[in-house]
């Protein structure tokens, strides 16, 4: 049996077909195409802000103070400087502005402030630091204008801890100026004080209090007072009461029992003024004044 040889036909390729050169200019179109598609689907949602972000000083509230100054950030002619408070939900101008406040949506921790183009200031905020970046473009009517009266009153609402039964009071950095409180006065031979002065110089009474709400302290009596006196609430019983007032023409001080450094009034963390004595009343206006850092070491105002 005869067998015929197999043949084969010759497949012809091109010279390029294959070559390395085309595959690699193969290659390099292929990236090249990909590259100007994450161009132009990605960069419009992302790559601008990260650029901005990325330019930004961004500047961390600290545990204490819980306050925050940003300085070259101006939001009113001839002012320079903003500060951020409680907790990174206010900010709030220099009190000479005589502006209101402007309350922030929710507490941010982490801020920054920038010009734009116009030359106007804006605010960055973030709540961590590789958080969603919120910006506030404010301007001067973002700020109202505040009563000029001293008489003004914030709303209070500092407490010395989370969780406290007991009514906040006013923070400190917000306490109308026409009330100070200080560590030491030569007037009271060096001891505590405070000064009201303004709208708050009649004031009926100020006392100091601790986070507990107490103002009979120590708790075992003062100057030597027996435990009935203690119980009357009497003045001279306690080194957070007035031990002696010194009322003259438009100022009221009181002389606390002890220097705000001495380790007897260090509970000391707010004070209570009492605005009018009403004996009808079930009820007497008061004022609850938080201390810087709720420590009597400190100036208030």
């Amino acid at each position: 049996m005869s067998k015929t040889p197999l043949s084969f036909s010759p497949i012809s390729f091109s010279p390029l077909s294959f070559s390395p050169l085309s595959f690699l200019l193969s290659g390099l179109f292929s990236l090249f195409g990909l590259v100007i598609c994450f161009v132009v689907l990605f960069v419009p949602l992302s790559g601008v802000k990260a650029q901005d972000v990325g330019e930004l000083t961004f500047l961390a509230i600290q545990s204490s103070p819980k306050r925050l100054v940003l300085k070259g950030c101006s939001f009113l002619p001839d002012q320079s400087k903003v500060f951020i408070k409680k907790r990174g939900r206010i900010v709030a101008l220099p009190r000479a502005a005589r502006r209101k406040v402007y309350r922030l949506p929710r507490g941010y921790k982490f801020f920054a402030c920038e010009q734009n183009e116009e030359g106007q200031s804006v605010l960055y905020a973030k709540r961590s630091g590789d958080g969603e970046l919120d910006t506030f473009a404010l301007t001067e009517d973002d700020f109202p204008k505040a009563s000029s009266s001293s008489s003004s009153i914030p709303d209070a609402n500092c407490k010395e801890f989370p969780g406290s039964i007991f009514k906040p009071c006013i923070c400190a950095d917000e306490v109308p100026s026409d009330i100070k409180f200080r560590p030491s006065l030569a007037a009271c031979g060096g001891d505590a004080a405070a000064i009201l002065t303004g709208s708050f110089a009649s004031s009926f009474s100020v006392v100091l209090r601790d986070s507990q709400n107490r103002d009979r302290w120590p708790l075992s009596g003062y100057n030597g007072c027996s435990a009935a006196e203690v119980e009357l609430g009497l003045n001279k019983c306690s080194a957070f009461k007035c031990q002696r007032t010194i009322r003259t023409a438009g100022q009221f001080t009181c002389c606390f029992g002890e220097p705000g450094r001495s380790s007897i009034m260090a509970p000391a963390t707010r004070m209570t003024i009492k605005l009018k004595d009403l004996p009808t009343a079930t009820t007497d206006p008061l004022l609850r004044v938080c201390l810087p850092g709720f420590d009597p070491v400190k100036n208030l105002n």
